[in-house]
C-alpha cells in the first residue's frame, strides 16, 4: 500500500488540480500496489481510496511525488 499525503492549501481549485496530478503520477508506474491520498487541512485527515486502481511503489514515484508535494509525504505501509 503506497500512502500519499496532501495538504490542503485552502484554494479548492489548486487542490483538485494537485489531487489530479498525484492520481496522474501514481497511475504511469503500473503495478501491483494499492494506494490511497490522505488530505489533510482543517484539523482533519480525508482518506481516498482507490481499489480499483495500483500503482508501483519503487524510488522514482517516491521522488517524483516529493519533487511535487515536498518531503516525508509517501509512505509504503
Amino acid at each position: 500500500m503506497v500512502s500519499v499525503t496532501i495538504a490542503r492549501s485552502g484554494n479548492p481549485e489548486r487542490d483538485r488540480e494537485r489531487l489530479a496530478q498525484v492520481y496522474q503520477i501514481l497511475l504511469s508506474y503500473p503495478g501491483s500496489d494499492q494506494f490511497q491520498l490522505n488530505l489533510v487541512g482543517a484539523g482533519r485527515t480525508v482518506a481516498l481510496a482507490f481499489p480499483n486502481n495500483t500503482t508501483r511503489a519503487c524510488a522514482d514515484l517516491d521522488r517524483e511525488l516529493q519533487a511535487l508535494l515536498g518531503p516525508g509525504v509517501v509512505q509504503i505501509l
